[in-house]
């Protein structure tokens, strides 16, 4: 079984320098454990405009890098999680598209919940000033989607740990994911 730490908030909330952290803390306590980054990063940095079928591509591309992990690794960690394509198909994207990128990532949340793996999902409060670069989003509208992903977490029915973006949180949630690790094992289900 492998546990997909799933890092949410706006842009510039600190994902990708706490998953980074996050990977790091566990590595050096020698868990098994991967990175899978943003994707779309590459497209923002790179200036591409993106279309509402680009949706799909994204999504086809962050559950490839996690699959492939499964059973692999005890943990990834991911500063992309696939829900956010829901929250910015909804967002950018014909209702249409919206509904067909839900449904995608729901099934494979339910698919690998199925087969016995775990998303633990991480919405993350903001800790550092905001930084434009490398960004579709100003600051005002970037702290208006935190509220709004929090909110489509709560509307689709997925469990959440809050977290800030500093280092001592880093550390607190890693000592709880390896305390709970070695745990007896008993039946949960966050998807």
């Amino acid at each position: 079984m492998t546990k997909i730490i799933t890092l949410y908030g706006g842009p510039s909330t600190g994902k990708s320098t706490t998953a980074a952290a996050i990977f790091a803390e566990l590595k050096q306590r020698q868990v098994s454990t991967e990175l899978v980054r943003e994707y779309t990063k590459k497209w923002a940095w790179q200036g591409r405009k993106i279309s509402g079928y680009d949706e799909f591509l994204f999504v086809g591309k962050q559950i490839h890098e996690e699959s492939t992990l499964f059973n692999r690794v005890d943990y990834i960690v991911t500063d992309k999680p696939l829900a956010m394509d829901i929250y910015y198909s909804q967002r950018y994207a014909s209702p249409t598209i919206a509904a067909g990128i839900r449904a995608a990532v729901t099934s494979f949340y339910a698919a690998a919940a199925e087969d016995g793996h775990q998303h633990l999902h991480v919405f993350l409060t903001r800790s550092k000033a905001y930084d434009p670069r490398g960004r579709y989003e100003d600051e005002a509208t970037a702290r208006q989607m935190d509220g709004e992903i929090r909110d489509m977490l709560i509307e689709l029915g997925y469990a959440y740990t809050v977290m800030p973006t500093t280092p001592e949180a880093v550390r607190e949630y890693c000592d709880a994911l390896i305390h709970t690790a070695s745990m007896p094992s008993t039946s949960t289900s966050s998807i």
